[in-house]
């Protein structure tokens, strides 16, 4: 018993990209915006969360599915 591999090797790679996003195009942004908080360096800020944003909801779906599967069995 227990969670498909397959969706528990998504869901972490899917948490990795998080991560890299975060660290790659988040704490950048919110480090221009600090030092030199201008227009540009917010649509800078809110248009590098997108990826995020559909990273987690995708690792949602996943999550449900792994739920789902876990309650069936």
């Amino acid at each position: 018993v227990g969670v498909s591999r397959t969706l528990a090797a998504t869901g972490l790679i899917l948490l990795g990209c998080v991560w890299a996003s975060t660290w790659l195009i988040q704490v950048p942004a919110h480090r221009r915006l600090a030092s030199n908080p201008t227009d540009r360096a917010v649509r800078q800020l809110v248009v590098g969360n997108w990826p995020r944003t559909l990273l987690w909801t995708a690792r949602a779906g996943v999550v449900v599915a792994m739920l789902r599967g876990w309650r069936t069995r």
